[in-house]
């Protein structure tokens, strides 16, 4: 090999390593960093997109368990729908989430219905639709599709509202009942559902309403119309929710 060669050879070699660095460390440079969303555990995750600068894993593997809805449809072709969502954790709440009714016929033909709510630790939540309007064909099933983002779970170390329905009668075919807060805090935007049961045990009809604003110890009287229930009505129970996430915020 003469000298000419061996020089070819050498400046070769040198100008390759020098390409291998180079596009080396330009990989380095601009190579992705960890992603929090690339099904991956890298980084300082601890799972898969958990942990560390992630959301934690305990949040990011947190779902709601829904059962499927069931509807009631009346006489005068209104209906409500019933589902009850579970929260499975006894540290964080929901603080929103999106739902949404489907009400399904023949021929794929489908109504909607759309909502926002929120549920808090461990809650056992009946998410109710009333008064609707019957679409205009048979419905054959309901389901439910719901919505979050998973920053939205978050630490609140209260679930349960504190309001008692200390009487009830149903007169002129309407409900009238007598609420008291036994909470030392008021209630802002309070939602009540009382729940029309017949004598199986069965729910055959649902109430709703909202109170804007109920001082602690405050007690109130309530009027609703009954939808037009055909069976005998055996008891009425009730259901309070509140959003505690609000007043946390306030």
């Amino acid at each position: 090999m003469n000298r000419r060669l061996k020089k070819q050879i050498i400046y070769a070699i040198i100008i390759l390593s020098l390409m291998t660095i180079l596009v080396v460390g330009l990989w380095f440079i601009f190579r992705p960093a960890p992603s929090c969303f690339d099904n991956k555990k890298n980084g300082q995750e601890e799972g898969i997109d958990c942990g560390g600068p992630c959301l934690p894993c305990e949040i990011v593997n947190l779902n709601l368990r829904v059962e499927k809805p069931r509807t009631i449809i009346y006489p005068d072709n209104t209906l409500d729908i019933i589902t009850i969502i579970k929260n499975p954790s006894d540290k964080y709440g929901l603080r929103k989430f999106n739902y949404k009714f489907i009400l399904k016929g023949d021929n794929n033909i489908k109504a909607e219905l759309s909502g926002e709510s929120f549920i808090m630790p461990l809650q056992t939540k009946y998410l109710t639709a009333v008064n609707i309007k019957k679409p205009d064909f048979n419905i054959i099933s309901a389901d439910i599709e719901i919505n979050f983002d998973k920053k939205d779970w978050l630490i609140i170390d209260q679930n349960e509202t504190k309001i008692e329905m200390l009487n009830y009668e149903i007169k002129d075919n309407k409900l009238l009942a007598e609420i008291i807060n036994n909470d030392t805090i008021p209630y802002n935007d309070l939602e009540i559902n009382f729940l029309v049961y017949d004598i199986l045990g069965n729910i055959i009809g649902v109430l709703k309403t909202k109170i804007d604003y109920l001082e602690p110890l405050e007690r109130r009287n309530i009027s609703l119309t009954l939808p037009p229930i055909s069976q005998e009505i055996n008891k009425i129970d009730i259901l309070s929710y509140y959003n505690f996430f609000y007043q946390n915020e306030n």
